[in-house]
């Protein structure tokens, strides 16, 4: 197995599952145990959806990628793909350490 087909799967793998993650760990409980949903879990909702689907096109780029790579026996340069999900990441990153300094976040005192 090559360097390119490896980095292609790895990267489709945490394209993929990431958004999951997310969703497991943070989203599902926003508004627990009331319901009642403060302007930051508001705006966090409300992102999690495009990196939903940012995150999905490009795992599905990439597990095609891997799947050419392997039928054609080529390297594939993957840098682009990498370097601007990786920009996502920093951007939605970013994003929300806006809304968490500027939203209200339901904490008292």
């Amino acid at each position: 197995m090559n360097f390119s087909r490896l980095l292609s799967f790895g990267f489709a793998t945490l394209a993929l599952l990431l958004p999951v993650a997310i969703y497991v760990m943070y989203i599902q409980y926003l508004g627990f145990p009331d319901g009642h949903l403060t302007e930051l879990e508001r705006a966090e909702r409300l992102l999690y959806w495009p990196f939903t689907a940012v995150s999905i096109i490009l795992g599905i780029f990439l597990h095609y990628s891997y799947w050419k790579t392997y039928i054609n026996k080529t390297g594939r340069k993957l840098t682009i793909p990498v370097l601007l999900y990786f920009l996502l990441l920093i951007v939605f990153g970013l994003i929300e350490y806006y809304f968490r300094l500027h939203l209200e976040h339901g904490t008292g005192g």
